[in-house]
């Protein structure tokens, strides 16, 4: 069981990392302690594969795609963490300050306070974490070949775009796997602004349309929004 700190707690502590410069750890029970060295274990082996792909430290989107996945799979598969668990962010604030306040550190280069506790979409391990959920394709290896040419931008347009009501989420693993095969069979249209748009089109429509609903249901939904987009400037190069 991951423990918890409240944003008031986090601010306390936050506040003693800022008179010294730095991040410090606190004691750990044995458990926490063997959690903490598990997530040291993801981050090691995430830049490893970096390296292994000739790949810098800095490629960030790639070092958080790899660190995802294994801390989704180790949370999620192995010990069971929930859409209503990851929905707090005492959780989280635990994870950032409490387990892995230094990778944190390491990951955004000094003490970036929305990264480990004060914004609630903002929140690496969070975002990290709803990031692989709202993309995931069943597996590890599948969900990496669907999310491997993207970039930070994309990460931010999904995360941070809820919609009214809350994440969608089999809507968006249909959404992410649209978007991820057109960069093998439509690279031209596999962009940042794309993403953008695509998610801003849905945003609007989903306010309207109930997806699962419509004739082909969420797979015809999703192929129609991109298409909208290739329409749009087909007409345009027509004119």
């Amino acid at each position: 069981m991951i423990g918890r700190i409240t944003r008031k707690e986090a601010e306390e502590l936050f506040a003693t990392w800022q008179e010294t410069g730095k991040v410090s750890l606190g004691k750990l029970s044995e458990y926490s302690q063997s959690q903490r060295e598990h997530l040291l274990g993801i981050e090691e082996r995430a830049i490893k594969q970096l390296a292994s792909q000739g790949e810098q430290k800095g490629n960030y989107y790639k070092f958080d795609l790899f660190f995802s996945l294994e801390l989704y799979k180790y949370l999620t598969i192995e010990n069971r963490v929930t859409e209503r668990e990851a929905s707090d962010d005492d959780f989280w604030r635990y994870i950032s300050m409490k387990l892995i306040p230094d990778i944190v550190e390491r990951r955004w280069d000094g003490l970036k306070a929305p990264r480990f506790y004060q914004e609630s979409r903002r929140i690496w391990v969070k975002v990290l974490w709803w990031y692989i959920h709202l993309s995931w394709q069943g597996s590890v290896d599948d969900t990496y070949e669907i999310l491997k040419h993207n970039t930070t931008d994309t990460v931010v347009q999904l995360v941070e775009r809820p919609g009214t009501g809350g994440y969608r989420v089999s809507l968006s693993r249909e959404l992410m796997r649209h978007f991820g095969r057109l960069a093998e069979e439509d690279p031209d249209n596999h962009t940042t602004e794309m993403f953008r748009k695509v998610m801003r089109l849905n945003t609007a429509r989903t306010k309207v349309i109930e997806p699962a609903l419509t004739i082909g249901g969420e797979t015809e939904y999703v192929k129609e929004l991109f298409e909208y987009f290739n329409e749009t400037y087909r007409a345009i190069q027509r004119t």
